[in-house]
This record gives structure tokens, C-alpha cells and sequence, in this order.
């Protein structure tokens, strides 16, 4: 198990090389993330991001860089709008959990690909 203070770095069930990296839980702010995020390698073979139950009022910058992930849960959070670029980790990413969030709006522009 590798560390990334304050979250835990696990291979993912069932797969030789992906990762899983669970930041859940641990009463993070927007830049808290930002800086976590900013420090990952980002030829990390990153498959799910775990950011649950934090203190996000936006989904952090730099996810696009792991053009892997698969899976990124950032539900129970504070986020109240999805803004342009915002969801542009999509084209990897297969399952999205916003749930228990407060979102109000969702940018036209936010959804790469969608009609």
C-alpha cells in the first residue's frame, strides 16, 4: 500500500497494475484536493478516485489527466454547480457519483459529447 497523505493508494480488485486511490472521508477543501491531485503522478494507471464525504463545492482541477480512471466518486460533498470543463475527465470515466451533493445547475458546456 502506497500513501498519499491524507488518502491511501490500493491496487484495484482484480486488475495487476490499476490503482485505487480513496481520499473519502477526510474533511478536504477545494485546494486540499487541488494540491493532492496536482502531486499524483499522472501516468499513475489510476482506475477509480474515491473523493466522498469532503468538503468539495466544485469537482477538482487536473482530473483529466489520468486517462484511465474509470470510476470517480464524489459524492456527499457541497458542490451546488457543474460548470463548463468541469466534467471533462468523462471520456474514460465510466461510473460518476454525484449523488448527496446540493447541484442546482449544470452547464450546457459540461458534458463532453452530450446532445
Amino acid at each position: 500500500m502506497v500513501s498519499i497523505l491524507p488518502c491511501t493508494c490500493l491496487p484495484t480488485s482484480g486488475s495487476p497494475t490499476a490503482l485505487t486511490i480513496s481520499c473519502a472521508a477526510q474533511g478536504l477543501t477545494d485546494s486540499e484536493m487541488e494540491a493532492i491531485v496536482t502531486n499524483i503522478d499522472p501516468t499513475t494507471p489510476l482506475d477509480t478516485f474515491d473523493l466522498g464525504s469532503n468538503k468539495l463545492t466544485r469537482i477538482p482541477k487536473g482530473l483529466p489527466q489520468f486517462t484511465q480512471l474509470v470510476n470517480l466518486v464524489v459524492s456527499s460533498n457541497s458542490i451546488t454547480a457543474i460548470e463548463s470543463g468541469d466534467l471533462s475527465v468523462t471520456g474514460s470515466v465510466k461510473t460518476l457519483d454525484l449523488s448527496s451533493n446540493l447541484i442546482a445547475s449544470i452547464a450546457d458546456a459540461s458534458l463532453p459529447g452530450a446532445n
